[in-house]
């Protein structure tokens, strides 16, 4: 079995993360001149200003990239799942197979949306900044994080799929996201003592500037940035991989009980 091919679901999913990453790069345009490569693109995509979140713009910016590829891959197994079912369902050893192709088309889309998203942020900072030293190490890191985050959320809502509609799913993962953002928000304006469990929400395990690490101290200027205490980045690739795999798992049970039925 192939395990990838380049079809049109890949190109769209390539061209939306070049337009996702000209929209933000343009949003950016002043700073994208002066700024370092590394700045810009953890400010983008690993960091949301706590003091900004009660305006309601910021978030559903920094959303934009995470609702475009829920909308582009988010019903894949439950879709292939419905054109596919008596071959799946009749073949056992085909099933384990079919599972393991669906989660690794999932990852696969998701390394290719955010890797053309930063080379594409790379190519703009190239052109138009006057600055041209920075740091790649933080850039690789927002790029494992926010890619382990995206197919955790993709592993998510196709779950979610398999018992509701599309669209219901879509629309309730997209509401968790959204109501865990806006508590956060919430709770550092009129109730501080419940940021204690900011740390355990999988919806802010990607960003990077909010980390307790010390690779997080170069980009201490930046402002209203806000440190999860003891949130460390080895404590969200933990986190997250316990989530896919605990997801993997759910849904393998789901898909085999309705074998059975």
């Amino acid at each position: 079995m192939v395990i990838y091919n380049w079809d049109a679901r890949t190109s769209k999913i390539a061209i939306a993360g070049i337009f996702m990453a000209l929209f933000l790069g343009f949003l950016n345009i002043e700073s994208l001149k002066e700024s370092s490569l590394d700045y810009l693109i953890l400010n983008t995509y690993g960091n949301l200003n706590i003091n900004e979140i009660k305006y309601v713009v910021p978030v559903l910016i920094w959303l934009l990239s995470q609702v475009t590829l829920m909308y582009l891959t988010g019903n894949i197994i439950p879709q292939q799942l419905s054109r596919h079912a008596i071959y799946i369902f009749t073949r056992t050893k085909e099933r384990q197979k079919w599972i393991l192709y669906s989660i690794l088309q999932l990852l696969l889309y998701t390394i290719l949306f955010f890797t053309v998203q930063f080379v594409t942020f790379g190519a703009l900072f190239s052109f138009f900044s006057i600055n041209l030293k920075f740091s790649i190490i933080p850039i690789l890191i927002e790029l494992l994080l926010i890619i382990l985050y995206h197919f955790m959320i993709l592993l998510i809502m196709n779950f979610v799929s398999l018992f509701l509609t599309p669209t219901m799913s879509f629309s309730l993962v997209t509401l968790f996201i959204m109501i865990t953002i806006f508590a956060v928000g919430g709770s550092y304006l009129f109730n501080s003592n419940l940021l204690v469990i900011t740390k355990y929400l999988p919806t802010l395990q990607p960003l990077f500037l909010w980390h307790d690490s010390v690779l997080v101290l170069p980009y201490k200027n930046i402002s209203s940035l806000y440190i999860v205490e003891g949130m460390s980045i080895s404590f969200s690739f933990s986190y997250m991989s316990i989530c896919c795999c605990a997801v993997i798992l759910l849904m393998k049970a789901k898909i085999e009980k309705m074998d059975i039925l």
